[in-house]
């Protein structure tokens, strides 16, 4: 009778191939978490033998944005290493006897990390393979078949949503909001771009996402065609037109699952987990 053997696989590293088209600061680091199921079987023990799919999805992608000097400090790893053991054991469901291995890979991957902009992506596969033997040539064969087959996708908002976005004006609100960085150009939301030095900007407007995020209109519009999500917050935004025109979000809705982690460095940082739901790939 055929048994089965349930596993999980790893690969952390920094990849091109990966498509992520956002702009990261040269001071920062993306970690994308990505979290895979599959169910797979096999004839025999045959290492030749083919691996049949007939379940592979994408359950979760989650993204962490940190400060690359603060993240790799030693003072800091095993604060670091809490929350991902947390995030790994809570929100995936990783057996405990495997975090250690897969907090040391992205930890190692931040250090090693030498393309500015481009994430470190964590993927991790949950597999459960059906086969007549357990021969570990084939269950190693599935952990790498498994990992090179993932292939995440961005997905744009939708133009009406971008084009209905809101407009709010800097003068309304309070001088430490006014003062706030723009997480994408990381200048304050007072600075805008095209507007010379010393000169005051007759139209103090800012783009107010429904998540209540901030951003300069000429940084959140680039980023929004190429990602639904928030850069902050991973909130989602709307990705199918409607049929009866653009509905707008409230900013009161329920957010999904935040996770909001803060610190405070020689710059401020901060780090937001998210639960999203990818189409299969």
């Amino acid at each position: 009778m055929p048994t089965e053997t349930h596993y999980f696989c790893s690969r952390v590293r920094q990849d091109e191939d990966i498509p992520f088209d956002a702009e990261i600061p040269s001071n920062m680091v993306l970690i994308r978490i990505m979290f895979w199921k599959q169910l797979g079987s096999t004839p025999t023990d045959d290492p030749e033998d083919q691996i049949t799919w007939h379940e592979s999805n994408i359950v979760t992608d989650k993204q962490i944005v940190v400060s690359r000097s603060d993240f790799v400090l030693p003072s800091r790893r095993d604060w670091y290493a809490k929350v991902l053991a947390e995030f790994l054991s809570n929100k995936i469901g990783v057996p405990e006897v495997k975090q250690p291995t897969i907090i040391n890979k992205i930890f190692l991957a931040v250090e090693l990390a030498d393309i500015p902009g481009v994430p470190v992506t964590a993927i991790i596969v949950d597999a459960t393979l059906r086969i007549l033997s357990d021969d570990q040539t084939i269950v190693d064969r599935v952990a790498t078949e498994s990992l090179q087959r993932r292939r995440p996708m961005l997905i744009p908002a939708t133009k009406s949503f971008i084009e209905g976005l809101e407009k709010v004006r800097l003068d309304n609100m309070e001088a430490t909001i006014r003062q706030t960085p723009c997480v994408i150009c990381k200048e304050g939301l007072d600075c805008f771009h095209g507007v010379e030095e010393g000169i005051e900007c007759d139209q103090p407007m800012v783009t107010r996402l429904p998540c209540l995020h901030l951003y300069h209109a000429d940084c959140i519009v680039p980023w929004l065609e190429k990602s639904h999500l928030c850069p902050l917050c991973r909130y989602p935004m709307p990705i199918k037109e409607e049929t009866d025109g653009p509905s707008k979000r409230s900013g009161r809705q329920r957010l999904r699952w935040p996770i909001l982690i803060t610190m405070s460095a020689s710059g401020v940082i901060g780090a937001v987990l998210l639960s999203r739901l990818l189409k299969r790939n």
